[in-house]
C-alpha cells in the first residue's frame, strides 16, 4: 500500500468519523442499521491480524530488545485477546463483554505509550543481554497481559467489579475516563513515532503513528452509538485499517533488523 492511499483513507475515516460525531451532538437519529456477524469479523480482521504482528514484533525483540517492538506486540496481543472474550462470550452479559474489551484497550493503550516513551527518551533497547532472556521477557509479559485482561473479565462476570460500566456523573461513565485515557496515550504515541519518521524517515515509523490514531478513533466512535450503527461500523473499519498498518509497520521493522544485521555481519 503507498502513503497517498494510506493517507487518503486515514482522512476519510477521520472525517467521516467527525461528520457522524456531530449528527450525535446534534441529537440527529441515525436508522441504519447493518446486521452482520460482528464477532466473526472482529476475530478475522483484528484477532487474526494480531497473530502475525505478535510474531514478527516478538522475533524483533528478542534480536535486538526493542523496546518498541515489545510494546507493538504486548498492545497488538491484549487487544486481539479482549476481541476474542467480547465476541464469543455469548452466555454472559453485557457489562462483562464490555470490561473485556475495555479493558484491552487500556492495556494495549499503556503498551503502546510505554514503547514511545523508550523511544521518545532514547531507551530503544530495553534489554541488551541473551536472546534467552530477551524471551523470557516477552513471555512473562505476555502470560502477564492475558492473565490481568482474562481475570477482570472473569471479576466482571462474577459481579464482583463493575467499574467499566458504573455511573460517575451526567452521561458519563467509568468507561468514558478509561477510553480516553487510553486515546490520550494512544494519541501522544503517534506524535512521537510521527516526529521520529520525520527525523529519521523510517517508514514504519509512519505506518504505526497512523495505526495508532486509527485505533484510537475507532474505540471512540464505536462507544457513541448502537452496535450495529454507521458510526459503530465506522470504528470498526477504522480499527481494522489501524491493525493493518500496525502490520506493516511490524514487517518494516522486521526488515529493517535484517538489513541491519547484513551491515554488521
Amino acid at each position: 500500500m503507498s502513503k497517498s492511499i494510506a493517507i487518503a483513507a486515514f482522512i476519510i475515516i477521520i472525517l467521516a468519523g467527525f461528520i457522524l460525531l456531530g449528527l450525535d451532538i446534534l441529537d440527529i437519529a441515525e436508522d441504519f442499521r447493518l446486521d452482520l456477524p460482528i464477532a466473526t469479523i472482529n476475530t478475522i480482521l483484528i484477532s487474526a491480524v494480531a497473530v502475525p504482528v505478535v510474531y514478527y514484533s516478538t522475533k524483533i525483540f528478542i534480536k535486538s530488545g526493542s523496546a518498541v517492538a515489545l510494546g507493538l506486540s504486548g498492545a497488538v496481543l491484549a487487544f486481539g485477546f479482549s476481541i476474542l472474550l467480547y465476541g464469543w462470550l455469548t452466555d454472559t452479559d453485557l457489562n462483562t463483554r464490555i470490561t473485556a474489551y475495555d479493558t484491552g484497550v487500556f492495556f494495549a493503550a499503556v503498551m503502546h505509550s510505554l514503547g514511545a516513551a523508550c523511544l521518545l527518551f532514547q531507551r530503544e533497547t530495553l534489554i541488551s543481554n541473551s536472546t534467552s532472556g530477551r524471551t523470557a521477557v516477552s513471555v512473562i509479559i505476555y502470560l502477564v497481559l492475558l492473565l490481568v485482561i482474562s481475570l477482570i473479565t472473569w471479576l466482571a462476570h462474577e459481579d464482583i467489579i463493575t467499574f467499566i460500566v458504573t455511573p460517575i456523573g451526567a452521561n458519563l461513565y467509568t468507561r468514558d475516563i478509561v477510553q480516553g485515557i487510553a486515546f490520550i496515550l494512544c494519541f501522544g504515541s503517534a506524535l512521537v513515532y510521527m516526529r521520529n519518521y520525520f527525523k529519521t524517515k523510517v517508514d514504519s515509523s509512519f505506518w504505526y503513528s497512523l495505526g495508532l490514531v486509527l485505533f484510537a478513533a475507532g474505540v471512540i466512535f464505536i462507544s457513541r452509538g448502537p452496535l450495529e450503527s454507521r458510526i459503530a461500523w465506522l470504528g470498526r473499519l477504522s480499527e481494522y485499517a489501524g491493525g493493518i498498518y500496525m502490520l506493516i509497520a511490524a514487517l518494516g521493522f522486521y526488515r529493517q533488523i535484517g538489513k541491519d544485521n547484513k551491515n554488521t555481519a
